[in-house]
């Protein structure tokens, strides 16, 4: 759900992958793994960052 949910947030805001890792400081690629799934349990400080970036809470990034 992480995924899809932070791929529908970040497209929402307008931004692209680029965009939000460079807000957050980490790999566009990260990001690309997170929104594809190939990245299943990023760290808490990874979704800590994402959730800051895209100006959302960590639970509504992460609701299932």
């Amino acid at each position: 759900m992480l995924g899809e949910n932070l791929k529908r947030i970040r497209k929402n805001k307008r931004m692209s992958t680029r965009e939000l890792a460079r807000e957050c400081n980490m790999c566009n690629s990260i990001i690309s793994n997170i929104e594809s799934g190939k990245s299943k349990n990023p760290t808490i400080d990874t979704v800590k960052k994402l959730a800051k970036a895209l100006n959302v809470s960590i639970d509504e990034l992460v609701e299932l």
